[in-house]
Parts: structure tokens; sequence; C-alpha cells
């Protein structure tokens, strides 16, 4: 509940009509001047006290307020205008597609690294951040990407990006998201190859994909490939067999 001046002041039985002061008690004996005085003493610090739980009332909203959450948007670099900001843009990696031992998770690596003690030797038994590549094949005409051209083989950048909206959630085979959500992007479902060795996991990868320009050497790396569903314990219907998932980012 929010307490205003005029709600608090109502507590006194006190009225102002045309600069006369008219109160509903009878006058005490002290004089006119000290009554008014003391009125005027205790509406002082009522107002005082209206001031003090009003700054404690802020304070409190303040403290409740939602804190956010942030999410990484694969394939483009920079986030959408729904009530998001940039925390940086950077270039999508992770380790080596056929490294056994290497780490599933996608990277979004920062366009300016900050270095601290390093030996500029190779070590063999390091573990190893590689660049992203798309490996789309023909299935990139799925894609609207007619500002980059052909995405075939092009490094992947990313961008992290903030909400004021705490919860986040990424739906596998859906372009929408549900009631009381935001959609912050829609895109394809993503991950690593069943041919290769290395671990990887799934991500959505944007449907509007940009490219990071001077990456289309084919230099592998970790890369993102296209999903699609297998029929099975899957049940088919609602999917089928062989056709690409779809998925969406969504905040609430």
């Amino acid at each position: 509940m929010v307490y205003t001046s005029r709600g608090i002041l109502s507590l006194i039985l006190v009225i102002y009509h045309f600069g006369q002061v008219r109160v509903y008690a009878a006058e005490p004996a002290c004089s006119r001047f000290e009554f008014e005085e003391r009125l005027l003493a205790k509406v002082v610090k009522l107002e005082h006290t209206l001031q003090k739980t009003q700054e404690t009332l802020a304070s409190f909203q303040s403290s409740t307020r939602k804190t956010g959450t942030t999410y990484i948007r694969w394939g483009r670099n920079e986030c959408n205008k729904n009530g998001t900001e940039l925390v940086y843009r950077g270039f999508a990696g992770g380790s080596f597609y056929e490294h056994n031992g290497g780490a599933a998770n996608y990277l979004c690596l920062p366009e300016k690294p900050e270095w601290g003690n390093y030996d500029d030797n190779e070590n063999a038994n390091s573990a190893l951040v590689y660049g992203g590549e798309y490996q789309l094949n023909n299935r990139d005409t799925f894609f609207d990407h007619a500002d980059v051209g052909n995405i075939f083989q092009q490094d992947v950048p990313c961008a992290v990006c903030k909400t004021e909206r705490s919860s986040l959630m990424m739906i596998p085979a859906k372009r929408n998201c549900f009631d009381g959500w935001t959609k912050e992007y829609e895109g394809y479902l993503a991950a690593g190859s069943i041919s290769t060795s290395g671990p990887s996991e799934y991500v959505c990868l944007d449907g509007k994909p940009e490219i990071l320009y001077g990456g289309g050497t084919n230099a592998n790396g970790k890369l993102f490939y296209i999903a699609e569903a297998r029929c099975g314990s899957l049940r088919c219907p609602p999917y089928v067999n062989g056709r690409e998932l779809t998925c969406v980012v969504c905040t609430a």
C-alpha cells in the first residue's frame, strides 16, 4: 500500500479553508497562537514521519526489484530491442569437434581478451579452445541470411544480452513463447554432429545469422550442425522423422 501526504495528514482533524484553520475539537484554554503553534509542530512531525516512511518503502521496492538475467544469442552480434541490452559481443568457440576429452559447452568469447600469467608454448595436456563454425551444408537455405550470403564454413559471432526479466528458458521445437513470456529470438536447434567424436550441447542458433567476416576458411573447431528429429522413442506424430527442429529463447 502506498501512503500519500494527503492520507497521512487526514489523520488529524484539521482543514484549511480560505487561509483559516478550523478544528473540530473545542479550542483549549491556551491562546489561539499557542494552539496553532503546537498544531503546526505536529503537522511538521507527521510530514517528517511520512517522508521517512516513503523513503523506507522506496528502499524496500528497490531491494525486491527483479535483478534480471543474461543469455547468449548464437549467430548474432547484437541483442533484440525488447528491453534487452548488450553486455558484450564476441566469437563463438569451444573444444575441437573430434577431441574425445573436450568440453561439451559452447563459449561466447569476448572480442578483447584480458591475459593473466601465460606461456605461449603449446602444451599437449592443456584444455583447448577453438573458434566456432557453421556446418549447415544445404540447410543454410532455412535461414534468413540474405545480407551476408552463404554462411557454410563461416565463423560464428555471438552476443551476451541482459534483460530485466528474471526467468529464462530455451524451448526446442517451438517458434513462439508461451503466454506471459517474451520472445528474445527464434531459430534452429543446433549441436555437434553424430559423426564426430567430440561432445556437444544443444543451443538455439539464431534464424537470422550473421558471420565473422574474413573467417570463411574451413578450419573446423567447435561446429554448429542443425538438429533433426528421429522417430522411435520420440513420438511421431507429432514429430516427423528427419525434420529439422526449431527453437525459441524466452524470458519472463
